[in-house]
């Protein structure tokens, strides 16, 4: 599943609200790569499929899509299970200890990290331990 929209949409110089992005991992055949849902492996995290779940210990896993700052996004995390934290460009801004399966959402202002361009940021799931979830939505909203 490609994902189609990057952020917000500029027409006549108004930003519109862009199309929620989704990404789920359920799927019945073999096991994809991590770039076919633009996830990639940082700070020398594990970062693996078992089964229809995407399994992180010890690291983060970003979502390499850049979203415009200072909008509001909320993020869901499908089927979520152990330690969790969601960041919103280099900040910690909320963090989950699940023991069972979950399904949890954040919404936050997204803001700029040291390391993003200008006018962009880049949002992240991570790990403290062993986590796992099975699909993710990003929501711009506002």
């Amino acid at each position: 599943m490609a994902i189609l929209s990057v952020g917000g949409l500029f027409v006549n110089n108004q930003a519109t609200k862009a199309a929620a992005i989704v990404e789920d991992f359920n799927f019945e055949t073999s096991t994809p790569n991590l770039a076919k849902y633009h996830l990639v492996d940082m700070w020398s995290s594990k970062v693996e499929f078992k089964g229809n779940r995407l399994t992180v210990t010890d690291g983060r896993v970003g979502n390499t899509v850049e979203l415009p700052i200072n909008h509001k996004y909320k993020v869901t995390l499908k089927k979520a299970q152990g330690k969790l934290t969601i960041f919103g460009g280099l900040l910690d801004v909320k963090s989950f200890d699940l023991a069972n399966q979950d399904t949890v959402d954040y919404s936050f202002v997204l803001q700029k990290g040291s390391i993003e361009g200008p006018k962009t940021a880049k949002i992240s799931f991570g790990s403290y331990g062993t986590s796992s979830f099975s699909g993710y939505t990003i929501e711009q909203l506002n």
